[in-house]
């Protein structure tokens, strides 16, 4: 594994907004991953732990509990986030392509700001126009349906 940082100044803003993503997509496999298995028989009372709801430590002020399966899940976390830093965003093709991604999005011409915001504020009224028609549509349909079956 390459520890050193191919093209280090190059391309930071699509890499760190690519790894925060990417981040946030595993934390919230890990945190599914922790509520997924169970940590005790609940049709017993009290319910004996499984291993990996062994409690570890509580950290006293807070309450907070310390399990085996929230030391697995973070270690978990911090191992994917240094293979998806490492092994993804620090190879030469995926770097280059992000480094690319940057330059052509500075390219771009953005709109300024009050043509933004207008073209933001047409396409909400035509969404609300167009969905209030269909929704409107739906129920007259959903009546003449409603008649129909009842005769």
């Amino acid at each position: 594994m390459n520890l050193i940082t191919y093209k280090p100044r190059e391309g930071l803003t699509i890499r760190f907004v690519t790894w925060a993503l990417s981040s946030l997509f595993t934390l919230f496999g890990c945190v599914s991953l922790f509520y997924a298995i169970p940590t005790g028989d609940i049709t017993r009372i009290p319910s004996p732990d499984t291993f990996w709801g062994t409690l570890i430590y509580t950290i006293p002020f807070f309450e907070l509990h310390i399990r085996v399966g929230t030391i697995i899940c973070v270690v978990l976390f911090l191992f994917i986030n240094i293979l998806i830093n490492r092994l993804v965003l620090n190879t030469s093709k995926s770097a280059d392509f992000l480094i690319d991604t940057e330059f052509e999005l500075k390219k771009v011409s953005w709109p300024p700001k009050n043509e933004y915001w207008g073209s933001s504020v047409a396409v909400i009224i035509s969404v609300f126009v167009i969905g209030s028609f269909i929704f409107i549509i739906d129920m007259l349909l959903t009546q003449i349906m409603r008649r129909l079956y009842l005769q």
